[in-house]
């Protein structure tokens, strides 16, 4: 799916996550007065967690294999002169996300919530964060995402927590005169109402704001409809602006796409589209 400027806009429905519509008011202007670095914002579970029973049969029918489907051709692109050789850099057992900073460092996102660092002048990288204590792996639960702002040269980490919550973190590429918790500052936090669909989707556009895909938390068959719900953070693609500035104004995260059901990646185009890949229920 590609959405992007004049594609789909909704300022009319913008909504600051996790407010209850009493407070929205007072708390967007202490946000807006305070200034600085955003502060963490919360959301509301929108849902009842599964109970121990359903999360069993739901990560039972997660893990069945697919029934085949219909054979499909696939229109290749023509034209591309040469040929491609894939080498292996660097084996990375659990590899979930993977990005880039200026001068050619890549952080390695791995499941189990850490973050390794490879210096172009390194043979083997290594741990540059290590979120692993707070981190859930269960299902499609883990670290998720990993994106890199070049303006402010910080390290964007979306995963699960322990409690199965979606939580965005920001970390510095390097040390800061103040030291800032292991943890990085916390932005935003969803509740996910399963450790099925959670997302995952982490890109900066061209426009400098942060593109976050929330999957709906729905396990087989879908039975919340989060997706189908305007009024619901699941099954979006949230978008933030890390210095609240601009686009969109008076709020730092706005629901940029809805309806979806696993917005798990998400790539910017260097004509201001940014690019969702989705997945169903069925494969």
């Amino acid at each position: 799916m590609r959405f992007g400027p004049g594609v789909l806009r909704r300022p009319s429905r913008r909504r600051v996550v996790g407010l209850a519509a009493s407070t929205v008011i007072a708390l967007s202007a202490v946000l807006l007065a305070a200034g600085g670095t955003l502060d963490s914002i919360t959301g509301i579970r929108s849902r009842p967690v599964l109970d121990p029973e359903a999360l069993a049969v739901a990560e039972r029918f997660a893990t069945a294999p697919c029934p085949p489907g219909p054979t499909t051709t696939l229109a290749l692109v023509s034209g591309l002169a040469g040929s491609m050789r894939l080498d292996e850099v660097v084996p990375t057992p659990g590899l979930s996300s993977l990005a880039s900073a200026a001068g050619g460092t890549l952080f390695l996102g791995v499941r189990n919530g850490s973050v390794l660092r490879l210096r172009p002048s390194a043979a083997t990288p290594e741990l540059f964060i290590d979120l692993s204590e707070d981190t859930s792996t269960v299902t499609d639960q883990g670290l998720l995402g990993l994106s890199v702002d070049p303006a402010a040269e910080r390290l964007y980490v979306l995963r699960t927590d322990r409690r199965g919550d979606l939580v965005l973190t920001s970390h510095a590429l390097e040390t800061e005169a103040a030291p800032e918790p292991a943890a990085g500052r916390e932005l935003l936090r969803i509740a996910e109402p399963s450790p099925l669909h959670n997302g995952g989707g982490l890109v900066f556009g061209s426009d400098g704001l942060l593109y976050i895909g929330v999957g709906d938390g729905g396990p087989l068959g879908d039975p919340y409809g989060n997706g189908a719900d305007p009024d619901d953070l699941l099954g979006t693609v949230l978008r933030l602006d890390p210095t609240r500035t601009g686009d969109p104004e008076g709020s730092p995260v706005e629901v940029w796409a809805s309806g979806l059901r696993n917005p798990f990646r998400l790539a910017s185009g260097s004509d201001g589209s940014v690019w969702i890949t989705d997945v169903g229920s069925n494969c």
